[in-house]
Order: C-alpha cells, then structure tokens, then sequence
C-alpha cells in the first residue's frame, strides 16, 4: 500500500478508487468515510505551490457557502507528508461536457434536461455572485450531474457547479488575475485591463447554453490566436463579434427552439453592458415551467 493511503487510513479515510486526474492535482479519489458515507477527495502533491494555493483557495471559498447547485465541502484538509487533500460531495455520474462527448452527431439534450441544468447552474451562479463571490472557470466540464447518459437527467437530478479554485471575491480584475478556460471567457478579458467578472461569467453561461443546445465547442479559434506572432488583440476581438453574433443566428440542434434562442442571445452578447443577468434571464418563457414549479 502507498504511503499516502496508509497516511489516509489512519485518518479514518479508506480509498476505493481513482475517480479522474485533473491539470493541478494527482487526482480525484473515491474514499469512505465510513460505511454510508463516500466523499471525493481532491489531491494534490505539496512542492506544487500553484496546485496548494488552488487547493486551499478552494476550500476557503466552499466553506463559506451552501447551495443545492453547488459541491459542498465535507471537512478539514488532510495533510499528509507529501499532498493535501480536499474532502468534497461525491457526485455519482459524469461532468457535462463527458455527457455531451458520449451523444452521437444527431443526437441532443432533451430540452427538458437542458432546462433543468441550465437553471439549476444559473441559480448557483446568481447564489455565488449575490455572496460576492465569482466562480472563474465556467465551463460544462466544472459542472458534475447525477446521471450516466443525457438521456437519464429528469427534473430530480442532482445538477452541481464545482472547482472552485481559480473563484475570486473581487468582482472586477485583470487579465492576469482572471484565469479560467480561455475558450469560455469573454472577449473583455482579453483587453489587459480590469474587467467586469460577474459580466464575464454571464458570456461564459452562454457559451455553455450554445455548447448544450447544439453539441459544438464556442469559440475555439481563440487558444490558436493568442498564439499568434504578431498577436493582435483588435483582430481577436472582431472575430470573437463576429462569431457571437453568428452563434445567435445558428438553428443547429436545439437551438430551432426560440425560447432556447432567447435564453443563449440575452448572455452571449459582445457588449457586456447588455448582457441581461440572471434574474432576468430566469423569467423568460424557457423557464415557465419552472418557476411554477418552484411556487
């Protein structure tokens, strides 16, 4: 047995399995805590600073917050001779952007899937940002759901926003500050100068409507720009107009629904003064049904 697992096991955590790997930790494992209760643990190895500092950033954000959208936090950091471990939920079942890997080309989310998860993240997301708090890394592979394949998620299913490490508390920062997934980040953070997060997430959560409604990854031109030599910010910028406004006139999959439409068009503007925020956005007739549900 390795030596962090016995370390582990004197701690009262028994681990079963390796869950997934990550780009900052060893990985995700399974443990048990006793026999009805199962926690993912985060791992990260000590001598990588960036990954302790994500790491504990992380549970310091977690502890200050509780929401039915979002992984909860379960307990202390484990120190061991050489990781820490983050003690999280355990969701059993895929993150999203897995579940739409597994779909075949002419195959979608059922729209009432997509309702569900897309009010499920926004309400998590206008919980974090009424808290003062910006979750940074938007994205389907940061949100883990309760089912196998798309075609298990129902209106019960387990929907929840994760990794939390790059989340800020200060709702304007800049570039180098920002962080996240480049292909989910809005076109302000690009500029080198302070931008606005909470409007930033409001694009990102459009890019994931698009990316749900019909199977196609937003934006993935920008990694190859930035790497550009000379780079040119105004040419990046253009084109990222361009293919929002390109986004919002696409019929691919579900989005021949208008009220999907509607619902992707409010968040992926270009300007981030009209972006229309969350609230707002739950009231349009895409969310009807919930919202009388919810009554």
């Amino acid at each position: 047995m390795r030596a962090w697992k016995r370390e582990l096991g004197q701690q009262g955590l028994d681990v079963l399995t390796r869950i997934n790997g990550g780009q900052f930790c060893r990985g995700v494992y399974l443990c048990q805590v006793d026999a009805e209760i199962n926690v993912a643990l985060k791992l990260v190895n000590k001598r990588k600073q960036d990954a302790v500092r994500l790491l504990e950033n992380e549970h310091d954000v977690l502890s200050r917050i509780i929401h039915p959208n979002i992984v909860q936090l379960r307990g202390a950091l484990y120190v061991l001779a050489k990781y820490i471990g983050l003690p999280l939920e355990f969701v059993k079942g895929h993150d999203l952007c897995s579940l739409v890997m597994m779909l075949r080309d002419d195959e979608y989310i059922a729209v009432a899937a997509l309702r569900h998860v897309c009010y499920c993240i926004f309400s998590a997301v206008e919980y974090l940002h009424t808290k003062g708090i910006y979750h940074g890394d938007l994205k389907p592979d940061n949100i883990l759901v309760a089912a196998r394949t798309m075609n298990e998620i129902e209106e019960t299913t387990s929907v929840k926003l994760c990794d939390f490490g790059l989340a800020k508390v200060e709702r304007f920062a800049t570039n180098n500050s920002r962080g996240g997934s480049i292909g989910w980040a809005a076109p302000e953070v690009f500029c080198g100068k302070r931008s606005d997060c909470y409007l930033g997430e409001l694009w990102s959560l459009g890019c994931i409507v698009f990316a749900l409604a019909t199977n196609l990854m937003p934006f993935v031109f920008v990694n190859k720009m930035l790497e550009q030599s000379p780079f040119s910010l105004n040419v990046l910028l253009e084109r990222m107009e361009q293919e929002s406004m390109r986004y919002n006139d696409v019929t691919r999959g579900l989005l021949q629904n208008c009220d999907i439409k509607a619902v992707q068009s409010a968040l992926l503007q270009f300007d981030p003064s009209t972006r229309t925020r969350i609230p707002e956005v739950l009231t349009q007739p895409f969310f009807s049904c919930k919202a009388v549900s919810k009554t």
